[in-house]
């Protein structure tokens, strides 16, 4: 399972991130969990906003692989998963 890292992207940071080659749901269907070609694996939630808006908030940074993330599993019975990338490495 991943660990998370304490620190958040600022968003002009955002927009400069790598494809994305991982990308899923944990159970609740309120969280986003993205890999990209980089390595790096990244949670997002799906929050209301005062009006009512639909937005994600971007949640954690987690240490990354060496290599692109190629798969993505989650827990059936909470918010933990797993990712692996293309050396192989989980």
């Amino acid at each position: 399972m991943h660990r998370s890292v304490a620190r958040r992207l600022p968003p002009h940071q955002l927009l400069a991130v790598a494809a994305i080659t991982a990308l899923g749901f944990l159970i609740g269907d309120r969280t986003i969990v993205a890999g990209d070609a980089d390595g790096a694996v990244v949670t997002w939630q799906i929050l209301r906003g005062e009006e009512g808006e639909i937005r994600l908030s971007l949640l954690h940074e987690f240490e990354r692989h060496p290599a692109a993330i190629t798969v993505l599993a989650a827990c059936r019975r909470n918010k933990g998963f797993a990712t692996g990338d293309a050396r192989g490495n989980v």
